[in-house]
């Protein structure tokens, strides 16, 4: 029995459990990018690796030394006024760069938006309603991450 329990423990690899495969540094705002109180309120581009962790285990949110490979983003395209649900959708738009060893062997462009607030959506405001955008694109680029490819269009794209 005990050669059964030591096949079943085929070697992964030699990282601790919880190490992380992927870097994802802060998101980085484009120049392009409109929204001074989005950008000073929101913290898009510390939530976005946060949210994509919760989707991709093996992304770590940070610098990740020691990581295999090294994600990055930057919001490209952010439409939320202030006024939360009443003041029209919210957007994100983000582009991102997956490199290897310094290579690159990936890169998107996602987008998603939000139109309510859901249930009691009047409560929410324009940060929260950009959180969930943002959550969204996080999970769109979690399900691409597996099988990279290059130039891939997510979410509504």
């Amino acid at each position: 029995m005990s050669l059964v329990v030591l096949a079943a423990c085929e070697k992964k690899g030699t990282k601790s459990p919880g190490a992380a495969d992927i870097a994802v540094p802060p998101a980085t705002f484009a120049a392009s990018v409109e929204a001074p109180k989005v950008v000073a309120e929101c913290d898009l581009q510390n939530q976005l690796p946060q949210f994509l962790a919760e989707f991709a285990p093996g992304a770590a949110p940070g610098a990740g030394a020691g990581a295999g490979k090294v994600l990055t983003m930057e919001i490209t395209h952010v439409m939320g006024f202030g006024g939360g649900l009443y003041s029209g959708p919210k957007q994100v738009v983000v582009k991102g760069t997956l490199t290897a060893g310094g290579q690159v062997v990936g890169s998107f462009e996602a987008k998603r938006t939000t139109v309510t607030g859901g249930a009691f959506g009047g409560f929410k405001g324009t940060c929260s309603l950009l959180h969930r955008t943002a959550k969204a694109v996080a999970k769109d680029v979690s399900e691409w991450l597996p099988a990279p490819t290059m130039d891939a269009k997510l979410g509504e794209l």
